[in-house]
């Protein structure tokens, strides 16, 4: 904080233009930075509405969603930041990010193709059609956890063959593979 600011940023938006003397509040309708006085009169501010405390209440309400807002903003961009720092710590790059799922598309149409047509049809129903797992049991008349196992040991196979081997790349290859151009899923 910096001396004698709470500094209300951003910048509140005062809705209404009010004067409360007992409250030392004396604000106009519009956006403006308040300091820790400021803030404070706005909150408490109550003889200038012919509400009182129930537009006290919602005053306060008001000022705390803009803070909380703020907070958020601020901690989704912290995030953002720290992730890429993060991303180039453990040697990541821009190029990698790119050429990577390109890398993971080639590969994975290529091996797409190799599977025996059960299979392809398998991921094509569950991934690329969109089907439930009930909905494919019923096709293979099998039992629901019958056909997600199927359905996951084909996914297993391709990922251990593509050598990914931590979750966060078995899940890229899930959601890559509803992409492929449909030529690959015909064999």
């Amino acid at each position: 904080m910096v001396a004698g600011r709470y500094a209300s940023d951003p910048p509140f938006d005062v809705p209404f233009t009010f004067t409360d003397r007992s409250a030392k509040a004396d604000f106009r309708a519009g956006r403006q930075e308040l300091d820790a006085k400021e803030a404070l009169s706005f909150v408490r501010a109550r003889k200038a509405f012919p509400t009182g405390d129930f537009q006290r209440q919602l005053n306060g309400g008001t000022f705390l969603i803009g803070a909380l807002i703020a907070a958020k903003v601020r901690a989704t961009l912290l995030a953002g930041i720290r992730s890429a720092v993060l991303w180039r710590q453990s040697g990541g790059n821009r190029w990698q990010l790119i050429f990577g799922r390109r890398k993971i598309i080639e590969q994975a149409g290529r091996l797409l193709k190799g599977l025996d047509a059960e299979n392809r049809a398998l991921l094509d129903l569950s991934l690329r059609r969109g089907m439930a797992d009930e909905e494919i049991a019923v096709v293979l008349n099998v039992t629901t956890p019958e056909a997600r196992e199927r359905i996951e040991t084909v996914l297993g196979r391709l990922a251990d063959e593509l050598g990914l081997e931590d979750r966060a790349e078995r899940d890229e290859l899930r959601a890559t593979l509803p992409d492929l151009p449909p030529e690959l899923w015909k064999g």
